[in-house]
């Protein structure tokens, strides 16, 4: 071997090693080339963990070698689409972005059944008005015949369908159905062509009803009904009920109607665990909202809404708030927050009830607490938005726009999922935003009506049409 030949060969090892050197250590300490960029970049992470385990991963299309839970390493900083799958469950799809030196987390990523709904009761008529009870998961439902609209009650349990009252077609033009938060009694409210109605049955004893509208009328010397309300309150032991003169406590076993006092003309009256809230409109020149005292002064001129709160026990009057003039109504009371809607803005405002502050005002008309009254974040909604709120920082949060109409909005227990209907679908939406929502929509229906969850949320059950079969559906989760 010539001496050139052996210098040229420690030449080459002297460069070899000059420029791998380098490499190797980038290498090392998680630097990869990115041909996108021309340049060295440090990686990141991808850690995905699921329920249920030993799941399929998908990264840009591409199967990995691991299922789940697992790290998805050494990738350059950029969008990765990540899809996970397991045979029986819907796919679960995200587009995660990985940071230089950073890890991206998809923790948990819950996959839900891929199950059809499976009909439970299904009815020939056309269901006008639904209510699901998730503890038991009985329906409610009004159903429309060419002669009658029936009231009866769909249990998952029973065969057939109970029946509880019919009312002839011609005679009404609207109705509402809510089940009491305990489940032990219903309220429906209609509108007859002769005035309002508004009765109470028993889900233990359906032949015994409470009719509202006689009750009301009895209490006020037999005067023409022409509004009427009624709304649970949060344990579902009391009613309150509203005429366009007077509100009333009403025990739904016993009775009868218990009057209220206030000053004022009334708006609205909501339950809460020891007072009634009322929400009645001041005019020009009535100085104080109690009914303790009644004065005129020259210093309030202009009409404004007052917020009081009456004690059950004594009656007592003890103002809250005192909002601009407007249109008013009484969404929802807890120990928390006191929520009032304005009918011409569409906004919510969330009161403090210790100190009458108006805490939140946004864009909602619904509301439903994370884990009963008063308890967890809460959901807020109209026809194409939802937010969340959290009372422990009084933060609000968007969760999704819509460009289909909002039906209604439910929590997963847990709080990471919330379930939403529109006039066809039910979609589940994770709460965690890094990298934005992940949203699955569990099915599609010719129409969905009511829907709620089991206490346990493995069982959602709705109200809805599959083509003509119309009926109490039951899906798992």
């Amino acid at each position: 071997m010539s001496p050139l030949f052996r210098k040229s060969v420690l030449a080459l090892f002297a460069l070899t090693f000059l420029v791998a050197a380098p490499l190797v250590i980038l290498l090392t300490a998680g630097y990869r080339y990115s041909w996108k960029k021309n340049r060295f970049e440090k990686t990141g992470m991808i850690y995905v963990e699921t329920e249920p385990r030993s799941v399929r991963v998908y990264l840009n299309g591409v199967q990995q070698k691991k299922t789940t839970p697992t790290s998805l390493t050494h990738l350059l900083p950029d969008d990765y689409r990540v899809r996970l799958e397991k045979t029986g469950y819907l796919n679960w799809e995200k587009t995660m972005t990985v940071e230089s030196g950073a890890t991206s987390f998809a923790k948990v990523a819950r996959l839900f059944p891929n199950t059809p709904p499976k009909p439970l009761r299904t009815e020939n008529g056309t269901i006008v008005m639904a209510d699901i009870n998730g503890q038991t998961g009985q329906a409610a439902v009004l159903v429309s015949t060419p002669d009658w609209w029936e009231l009866k009650i769909f249990s998952p349990a029973e065969s057939d369908s109970l029946p509880l009252a019919r009312f002839p077609v011609g005679n009404l033009t609207e109705a509402a159905l809510t089940w009491s938060p305990d489940s032990r009694h219903l309220l429906l409210k209609m509108m007859a062509t002769d005035g309002p109605r508004a009765f109470v049955y028993a889900a233990d004893d359906p032949g015994r009803a409470v009719a509202i509208h006689e009750l009301a009328a009895a209490a006020e010397k037999n005067l023409a009904i022409k509004e009427l309300d009624a709304s649970w309150n949060n344990d579902g032991s009391l009613l309150a009920v509203r005429t366009k003169r007077s509100a009333y406590v009403l025990r739904p076993d016993n009775g009868p109607l218990e009057r209220l006092p206030f000053t004022g003309i009334l708006n609205d009256v909501r339950l809460g665990s020891d007072a009634a809230y009322v929400l009645t409109t001041i005019p020009a020149g009535l100085k104080d909202a109690t009914a303790d005292r009644t004065s005129i002064a020259d210093d309030n001129p202009v009409e404004t809404v007052a917020l009081v709160a009456v004690r059950l026990t004594d009656g007592r009057n003890l103002p809250m708030a005192e909002l601009p003039a407007g249109a008013y109504r009484l969404i929802d009371v807890s120990d928390r927050f006191i929520s009032v809607g304005n009918r011409l803005t569409g906004q919510l405002l969330l009161i403090d009830p210790n100190d009458g502050q108006t805490v939140v005002k946004t864009a909602a008309g619904r509301l439903r607490w994370e884990n009963g009254p008063g308890r967890g974040r809460l959901l807020l909604w109209n026809d194409f938005e939802i937010n969340v709120f959290d009372p422990s920082d009084r933060s609000l949060e968007l969760v999704t726009r819509l460009g289909t109409t909002v039906g209604d909005c439910r929590w997963l227990p847990g709080g990471q999922h919330i379930l939403v209907s529109t006039p066809e679908t039910v979609t589940v939406y994770e709460l965690e935003d890094r990298n934005g929502r992940q949203s699955t929509e569990l099915f599609r229906f010719s129409s969905v009506a009511s829907f709620d969850v089991n206490p346990a949320g493995t069982q959602l059950y709705f109200v809805g049409a599959a083509g003509r079969q119309r009926g109490l559906y039951a899906r798992g989760l």
